[in-house]
């Protein structure tokens, strides 16, 4: 996490408040026999809820002049000079505001000389009071808590006092926000290798399972760190043929697994890690041996086991298949979930209230299809999602806000949509969303919900960047502005999002120098 210092300017015009009494809080210090107590001292200032109004951001420093409110204050050049008088306190407030940005400290930059003391409060929205520091002989640092220090309208409020016939010079005010920022590391720089990335939280660290076109290999990499800061040596999971395309890779009774098509055979594969972090792989086995399957495939733990779903080119279905074992590793029979002219392309299976479900395309729509039952035995009739034409490519399946919804593209106006169930089986479907049409954008698409929000990584085409954009609410009915995660060159094909850390991690393509690449938001 970066900590970057943010100095805010405030309004200038004061808001006339008359002093209040009763809104200190004593239980910081005890009373100081020359200052009185820190009731009196908050009791000088006025209560919180008289404190309104909006700051106003820029990058500049917070001078101590810029006062919203003062008593007894004389501005000296660009600090404020708090003098006091044996009988009446001298103070100043100021108003910070962070801009929706995440508060972590505050520091009060002051200046006293001799003996004399200062004192400085926090509002304290918990409490409703005034918190009193002090006496203290300089400035200080104060970490802040957003529940407790932001206010309703999202100021943070400081208070400097001097009594007792003390003075204090107020030099500035800096608050210093968490402003997250995007961080790319390459993984995989070995000719080309990096395509059809899928990312997973393997062991405590990030791992990726992607294919190296270079080779035609199956490979598998994982972080030396739980951030992905630094990645270990890629390890070559299936070398016979052309093995890897479209690797889809999930954890399976404790240990990483690939699900996978074999391009030289057009055959569906499975293989599971030999460990929990994935440093040993075993045998592959040969899930579906019918001619021209296994492409789109999208594992899951399923019921107990492993599963499938795929496109059955030869035949134009949308298949599923489920493990005879916990490990996967022998397999039941395919079951054709839709036998629609062209169904299948772009699966994605998840478990969607207790049963499996597939969001996938056929007939150049969007559908989605669950099953009646635990296992996947039975299905029930496929659902149009979206039933626009040209619509579905890259679907991921999500469960958001407790119902299924669908990340995807928008073949024929080239935009990135989102749709989302109207109830917890995803037997009816809501109006699709447009959240990203600004240029040709969406391809690549990788929905995941990130700290309770809804979020997608995708490609932008016509920049040839890469893009993630989070929802404003847990259901996804409103959507943020994208953030641009990686703009060097060609670059966001083949992404995949995961929660990293707490953080959004993004594995993904970069065609120009033809490696596998990794962000995370730090």
């Amino acid at each position: 996490m970066k900590n970057i210092p943010i100095y805010l300017v405030l309004l200038s015009s004061a808001i006339l408040c008359s002093a209040c009494v009763g809104s200190g809080d004593s239980s910081l210090l005890p009373a100081d026999s020359r200052h009185g107590d820190l009731h009196e001292l908050a009791g000088s200032l006025p209560l919180l809820q008289d404190l309104k109004g909006t700051s106003v951001p820029t990058d500049l420093e917070l001078e101590g002049n810029v006062v919203l409110e003062s008593f007894r204050t004389s501005e000296v050049l660009t600090d404020l000079r708090l003098q006091s008088t044996g009988d009446e306190s001298a103070w100043g407030i100021w108003r910070l505001q962070p801009s929706g940005k995440t508060v972590l400290e505050v520091d009060v930059q002051l200046n006293v000389t001799g003996d004399d003391s200062v004192y400085i409060a926090l509002a304290d929205y918990e409490t409703g009071r005034w918190a009193v520091d002090g006496p203290l002989s300089g400035g200080k640092q104060y970490a802040l808590d957003p529940a407790v220090h932001v206010s309703t309208a999202g100021n943070v409020f400081v208070a400097v006092i001097t009594s007792g016939g003390d003075a204090a010079i107020v030099d500035k005010l800096v608050l210093s926000i968490d402003v997250p920022i995007w961080q790319v590391v390459p993984v995989a720089i070995s000719q080309d290798e990096g395509q059809h990335a899928s990312l997973v939280v393997v062991d405590g660290n990030p791992a990726i399972g992607y294919f190296d076109d270079s080779n035609g290999d199956l490979m598998y990499v994982r972080a030396n760190d739980p951030n992905g800061s630094v990645w270990g040596t890629p390890i070559q999971v299936d070398t016979e043929g052309r093995a890897g395309i479209e690797p889809s890779l999930a954890i399976i009774n404790g240990f990483p697994a690939i699900s996978y098509a074999d391009d030289t055979n057009e055959n569906l594969k499975y293989v599971r890690a030999a460990d929990a972090t994935g440093s040993a792989w075993g045998t592959p086995v040969l899930v579906d041996a019918s001619p021209g399957v296994g492409y789109y495939s999208s594992l899951a733990f399923v019921d107990g086991r492993p599963a499938i779903s795929y496109h059955d080119e030869t035949n134009s279905n949308l298949n599923y298949v489920r493990a005879a074992d916990a490990i996967g590793s022998a397999w039941g029979t395919p079951i054709a979930v839709d036998e629609s002219p062209s169904a299948g392309s772009f699966t994605c299976l998840a478990v969607v209230n207790g049963n499996p479900a597939i969001s996938y395309r056929a007939l150049s729509h969007l559908y989605y299809v669950r099953a009646t039952d635990a296992a996947g035995t039975a299905w029930a009739t496929p659902v149009a999602a979206d039933p626009a034409d040209s619509v579905g490519n890259f679907s991921e399946l999500a469960i958001v806000g407790g119902n299924p919804a669908i990340g995807y593209y928008d073949s024929a106006s080239k935009d990135l949509k989102y749709v989302r169930a109207t109830d917890a089986n995803g037997a009816a479907w809501g109006v699709p969303l447009l959240i990203d049409s600004a240029n040709e954008v969406g391809r690549s698409c990788s929905l995941s919900v990130i700290n309770g929000l809804p979020a997608i990584s995708y490609r932008d085409d016509t920049n040839t960047a890469l893009l993630y954009i989070q929802a404003l609410d847990a259901t996804g009915a409103s959507w943020d502005t994208p953030d641009i995660v990686d703009a060097a060159g060609n670059v966001g094909e083949f992404t995949s999002l995961a929660t990293v850390s707490g953080r959004p991690a993004i594995a993904y393509y970069d065609r120009d120098n033809k490696d596998l690449k990794y962000g995370r938001l730090f």
